[in-house]
């Protein structure tokens, strides 16, 4: 049978500072400096969606929207090149609001003094003013203790997947709320 296709326009990105460090501390006490080899790639769906896509030493891990339509991607070790693909509704519900919130939008008018007429909110939700294009940076530190560290086999993998994890949560927060995430060197 015929397979889907998609194409994607994937350049590289990562919230983690050029040059990245992870201070590792040994079981003997010991501190080590480690660098990541995960490579990260954002952008887009030709034709409309978006895109990321995260590559370690032992596999892929990503999501892509096409067709208003939610996939993931995911490859298990020892299986180089290959990943399974799975449409989001086989993992349950999903909520497809902005990080997981659904708010009414308004927007703004005389240059962002005042909401538009007819904007509720006195009923307690998150109201999203719709201004114009703007991006923040947060800092953010990452710590992965024993027990996280325990779920792989070795530091380079806890590093590799936590720097993706990082990334791709960087791009969510940017495509949702303007915001990008950024982990600076040794953290």
């Amino acid at each position: 049978p015929a397979q889907p296709t998609a194409g994607l326009e994937l350049p590289p990105g990562s919230a983690l500072d050029p040059g990245p460090r992870a201070h590792v501390v040994e079981a003997d006490g010991s501190v080590a400096w480690m660098e990541p080899k995960a490579r990260c790639f954002a952008g887009h769906v030709a034709g409309g969606g978006t895109a990321f896509l995260g590559l370690t030493e032992r596999g892929m891990q990503g999501y892509f929207q096409a067709g208003g339509e939610l996939y993931f991607l995911s490859s298990r070790a020892g299986k180089p090149g290959r990943a399974t693909m799975v449409h989001s509704s086989r993992l349950g519900e999903l909520d497809l609001g902005p990080c997981g919130v659904v708010e009414p939008t308004a927007s703004l008018r005389d240059g962002g003094a005042s909401l538009d007429d007819g904007a509720d909110i006195g009923d307690g939700t998150i109201l999203r003013a719709v201004s114009g294009p703007s991006l923040r940076t947060a800092n953010v530190f990452i710590e992965a203790d024993n027990v996280f560290r325990g779920r792989f086999a070795s530091n380079q993998e806890c590093i590799d997947y936590s720097a993706l994890l990082i990334t791709a949560a960087s791009e969510i927060y940017r495509r949702d709320i303007g915001t990008q995430l950024r982990n600076p060197d040794g953290y």
